[in-house]
């Protein structure tokens, strides 16, 4: 209770002090909280720019492909898969899309890439290509 009653006292005696200590605790409380916004923002938009633009909610692949990227090492048979996608109340749409690495020249200059082979009949309910 003495401790109490020291820290009141001392509180009022030394107005300026308190007032700056509470200001520089203030404004340091809404910078943190002013970053952790900023960060959080910039975190859901980087997140639903990729989800939005090609990448989806979620990817099915052959076992082993993501290991080797293998052209040979797709899903043949496709009915049963979409078959479930379809029985899926929390799905709202599917593309079909394959993907494999490809080489692109010229004259002066080669260039690895990702190639994506896609379904442009379903491809605009999932994703922004058009």
């Amino acid at each position: 209770m003495i401790f109490f009653k020291l820290a009141i006292r001392n509180v009022f005696r030394h107005k300026r002090r308190t007032i700056l200590s509470g200001l520089a605790i203030g404004i340091g409380l809404a910078v943190l909280i002013f970053r952790d916004a900023f960060i959080l923002g910039m975190n859901y938009g980087l997140i639903k720019s990729a989800t939005n633009t090609f990448l989806g909610q979620g990817q099915i692949h052959a076992r082993g492909f993501r290991d080797t990227f293998d052209v040979e090492n797709t899903i043949h048979d496709l009915t049963p898969i979409e078959e479930g996608l379809k029985t899926e109340p929390r799905i709202k749409s599917y593309t079909e899309r394959t993907q494999a690495f490809a080489m692109v020249t010229s004259a002066s200059d080669v260039a690895s890439l990702m190639l994506y082979g896609i379904n442009p009949k379903t491809e605009g309910d999932i994703s922004q290509i058009k």
